[in-house]
């Protein structure tokens, strides 16, 4: 059997099931893969603080993968990579959305939103931080100016994501990333984000090769990280056309994926057995 020594874990969907929520199996299994001396990490789309929340809930003691790649730090929460996006690409993101549109700006400063929506209230309870309004974020001379900002997400409608997706993706070329793996949700990230990237940041920090981890995910953000890694895995709930860039999926979604990937490669967690 192959021997890997590092678990890169994506969170919604794949650790964590439709509700979003850390259950017990799950930081059960992890601990348990911990114990047997394997680096887990998790890489995941939310902003730092949300991740390294569940990270220290999950008693992982490792880097941790944020915001698409574009933050990673080592375990003791200090940057190992921070990408931002000018303030140039930001000007053309807020010139280019509508005043209407529901934005998001991840930054040093937090999250916060251009306006008050009852999705913003759920989603800040999904990340376990606060996401305060700024009516200024969609103006031209904004006090964002000078803030690191490490990602915008625009909320739309899921039938039109994809148009909006590409259409960001022409206005800014190779300038930045494009990200469109939540329903609803285009993420716009400085160049050279991705949990691929990230994953090789900590690969090097922690002195363990690409070709020793396991890397599990559900979307196509995921997919960099699942193609970077010796074996990448995605679990059963990931959409049908992302099947073919896996080494592996698993049979079951969500966190019972999760708890296969552990028993195949590190032995059956007790709480399988219960």
């Amino acid at each position: 059997m192959e021997h890997y020594t590092g678990l890169a874990l994506d969170l919604d969907d794949t650790l964590l099931g439709p509700d979003r929520k850390l259950g017990q199996l799950a930081r059960v299994a992890v601990q348990e893969a911990v114990n047997l001396g394997v680096s887990v990490v998790i890489a995941t789309g939310r902003d730092r603080s949300s991740a390294t929340k569940v990270a220290r809930r999950l008693n992982t003691s490792s880097p941790v993968i944020a915001n698409s790649g574009a933050v990673v730090v080592d375990e003791k929460g200090c940057p190992l990579q921070i990408l931002t996006l000018s303030g140039e690409i930001y000007s053309e993101i807020v010139n280019g959305a509508a005043n209407s549109s529901l934005m998001y700006v991840y930054s040093d400063r937090g999250i916060y939103t251009n306006r008050p929506h009852p999705r913003t209230k759920r989603y800040a309870e999904i990340l376990n931080v606060p996401i305060d309004v700024k009516p200024d974020l969609t103006e031209a001379d904004t006090s964002v100016t000078g803030w690191d900002v490490y990602g915008v997400s625009i909320r739309t409608e899921p039938e039109l994501a994809s148009e909006i997706c590409d259409l960001w993706a022409r206005r800014l070329e190779k300038r930045a990333e494009i990200v469109h793996s939540v329903p609803g949700l285009v993420e716009i990230l400085p160049a050279g984000s991705s949990k691929g990237e990230g994953l090789r940041v900590v690969s090097d920090h922690l002195d363990i090769p690409l070709s020793d981890w396991v890397a599990v995910g559900d979307s196509q953000g995921d997919i960099s990280m699942v193609r970077t890694a010796g074996c990448g895995v995605l679990v059963a709930n990931a959409p049908q056309g992302l099947h073919q860039a896996a080494d592996w999926m698993t049979e079951k979604p969500y966190t019972d994926g999760v708890l296969e990937v552990i028993s195949r490669f590190w032995g059956s967690p007790s709480s399988m057995q219960k």
